[in-house]
């Protein structure tokens, strides 16, 4: 149970880190989400795409990914 919980509060303070970093709003209620839905095995997932999703609408394809994976941000 312990390392249930301690395994989603990491995968969701890093959920929050990345969200902040791609400029999505409401970092830290989707990070918390993160954590909730870490104990489903698709669970964090449905958040990223949904975040992912969003910065598409908002002409953000790629967000950061575009200069940590070797691409041009323009």
């Amino acid at each position: 149970m312990i390392g249930i919980v301690g395994t989603g509060l990491a995968q969701g303070l890093a959920a929050v880190i990345g969200f902040l970093i791609a400029g999505v709003p409401g970092a830290l209620m989707l990070g918390f989400l993160t954590a909730l839905l870490s104990i489903l095995p698709a669970g964090p997932p449905l958040v990223w795409i949904g975040a992912t999703i969003w910065l598409l609408f908002q002409d953000q394809p790629g967000g950061p990914c575009s200069w940590r994976c070797g691409g041009s941000s323009s």
